[in-house]
């Protein structure tokens, strides 16, 4: 999958766009029954090792996993992360996800980094949102990226049926193509966070809201996988 200067990072469930590196649903904290954020520590590394594609990250919502009521523990440890980040990136964008209420009275403020609320940021013809709600889609926008459905495909002619995480694109049906005023290719991203496998996309869909409310063209569905192989529908 490759259009307008974007293309996925392979084998890393993010994508390329100009000079930054896109991912969504980290969900860092939501290992705390398990040893305490060790795993959430790994997450964050591989955020940082993506820094060879690109100078800036853009972080599609669902940068932490619980919603309200944050330990002092985790709160430190969201802290450390975007001082992380923004050591090594020249700009950290996040996008307000479903799970992130509060994080900008959360996160200390950080000079290279912006917090924006869940209707999204456009950069160029490209908006980014996280999906949950509906992201400002403005005349001629040409891609929009959302995160929040964590996509999988299953195997199902293989043993276990396994599950790999994909990336889906779709347009929109026409009658809100006039609404909206411009018609672009929609793309989901998988969750960055690895452990945290979602929706089968044959058996369920997206819960985005442009899919939830049935504006979405299903026979333009397409779906690739994080290497880009476009896989059966």
């Amino acid at each position: 999958m490759q259009t307008k200067g974007i293309k996925l990072i392979p084998e890393t469930n993010a994508i390329k766009f100009k000079e930054y590196v896109v991912i969504t649903d980290l969900h860092l904290g939501f290992d705390l029954a398990y040893p305490p954020l060790e795993i959430s520590r790994t997450i964050v590394q591989r955020a940082l090792n993506l820094r060879k594609y690109g100078k800036k990250i853009i972080i599609l919502g669902d940068f932490k996993n619980k919603i309200t009521k944050l330990s002092s523990k985790e709160a430190k440890f969201l802290n450390e992360t975007m001082e992380e980040l923004t050591s090594i990136y020249n700009e950290v964008i996040i996008i307000k996800g479903n799970h992130d209420a509060l994080i900008d009275k959360v996160i200390n403020p950080v000079e290279n980094a912006t917090i924006v609320n869940s209707r999204g940021i456009r950069i160029n013809d490209v908006v980014f949102a996280h999906g949950h709600a509906w992201p400002r889609i403005y005349e001629n926008t040409s891609v929009v990226m959302l995160g929040h459905s964590h996509p999988v495909y299953r195997v199902k002619k293989y043993p276990g049926n396994p599950k790999v995480p994909v990336f889906v694109t779709y347009r929109i049906k026409r009658d809100l193509k006039e609404r909206l005023g411009s018609w672009p290719l929609f793309i989901v991203i998988p969750a960055f966070n690895q452990y945290l496998p979602g929706i089968d996309i044959l058996e369920k869909g997206l819960i985005d809201v442009f899919y939830m409310y049935g504006y979405v063209e299903v026979k333009s569905i397409k779906i690739y996988s994080n290497d880009g192989t476009e896989l059966p529908v």
